[in-house]
């Protein structure tokens, strides 16, 4: 009965909270959610940000509120955020990039002061790992048992391409929050510059920078150490034909590492 009635009031809740025609009372929502890109670099941002004692996650990466468990009522997920005090408080799930425009709006009025940070990476390069990640560590395929077509489909699926689509997921959220409250960083920040990236976070999370060298000396390991498998060209042909509007469109917007990325798949 009890998780029936949470079920209804989950339900119940959402529309009015964003009509604001339901008090949001004393919920403590996070100051700050991570957005992705998945395979991009945020888990580490993670573990970097929970080293500064100014910053309070709720425990694990990725609590998958707004999509998975979007059901359950508010106050639940905002019980995860109590302990923080005064502490800015947040938390990473890269889904949270593909939410759509309905969520998106939904998250920006109830939390008015949301900022969000999204990294990203080389959006074929993002495309084919995650697409490893899924086929030969979730699912535990071995290699060899999966076929170029098996590749080929699943790179032609929405979950994989919208999750390289940056353009779309930065419009998004800039629209509801404002380019002013949406952090951006690339991949190659984390392997080159890390603790210019972790410094200009912490300012855009209003947060005083720590010691690095003394509170987080792991700050500098790199990212994806292990080397990807190789991606066979009729995959990589594919990615590139479905993503090179993004790869222009970021090259023209960002330039900097975009542009490389624009160079290397389009010439």
């Amino acid at each position: 009965m009890r998780r029936r009635i949470e079920h209804w009031r989950g339900r119940l809740e959402k529309p009015l909270m964003g009509l604001g025609l339901w008090p949001l009372g004393g919920h403590r929502l996070p100051d700050f959610l991570g957005i992705g890109a998945q395979k991009s670099g945020t888990t580490w941002l993670h573990e970097r940000l929970a080293r500064n004692p100014a910053i309070y996650f709720p425990g694990k990466k990725e609590q998958h509120y707004f999509d998975d468990n979007f059901h359950r009522p508010l106050a639940r997920y905002s019980a995860r955020f109590a302990p923080a005090g005064d502490r800015t408080c947040g938390e990473v799930t890269p889904a949270y990039a593909v939410l759509d425009e309905a969520r998106v709006g939904f998250i920006a009025a109830v939390v008015p002061r949301l900022r969000a940070i999204f990294l990203m990476r080389d959006p074929v390069e993002r495309a084919w790992s995650s697409m490893t990640m899924v086929r030969l560590e979730q699912e535990r395929r071995d290699p060899g048992s999966v076929t170029v077509g098996e590749w080929i489909e699943f790179a032609r699926s929405p979950w994989v391409l919208d999750r390289s689509r940056y353009l779309v997921t930065i419009d998004r959220w800039a629209r509801h929050l404002g380019r002013e409250r949406l952090g951006l960083g690339f991949l190659e920040e984390i392997r080159e510059r890390p603790a210019e990236l972790l410094e200009r976070v912490e300012s855009f999370l209003g947060v005083p920078p720590i010691d690095r060298e003394r509170l987080d000396p792991g700050f500098r390991e790199p990212v994806l150490q292990q080397p990807g498998r190789p991606m066979p060209d009729a995959v990589r042909d594919e990615l590139v034909r479905a993503l090179a509007d993004q790869l222009r469109g970021l090259a023209d917007r960002f330039g900097g590492p975009a542009l490389a990325w624009k160079a290397r798949w389009l010439g």
